[in-house]
């Protein structure tokens, strides 16, 4: 049976790695690697972005590099195997652009207030 990360119990770590696993975590995790302003245009500021992710995702300690983007994709696809490592994939959907849609539907929806 297939993960399902609305009704499963999330997983509280990655291959014996703390990760912290909230949900407003993985909000700050994408927000970091989509801002485009935060980090300099360069190989060095894609490291730092990437490193500044680890520090969000893993709780005691950042496994080995390769171990880490391993767990930050899989994460980031909500336990899922398939990987698009597409560079020009377009973004679909920005929390900070789209907070307002999300609210608002969960308002209308389940008449609960994300607020």
């Amino acid at each position: 049976m297939k993960f399902n990360f609305l009704l499963d119990p999330l997983p509280k770590e990655y291959d014996g790695y703390l990760i912290k696993w909230q949900f407003w975590n993985g909000i700050l995790i994408s927000n970091c690697l989509g801002d485009s302003e935060l980090f300099e245009n360069s190989e060095r500021g894609q490291i730092e972005k990437i490193y500044t992710a680890f520090n969000l995702l893993f709780g005691k300690g950042i496994p080995p590099f390769d171990k880490a983007l391993d767990g930050l994709k899989w994460f980031l696809s909500c336990g899922g195997t398939k990987q698009n490592d597409n560079e020009n994939s377009e973004q679909y959907f920005s929390f900070d652009d789209d907070h307002e849609r999300l609210f608002s539907s969960f308002m209308v929806k389940f008449g609960i207030n994300l607020n």
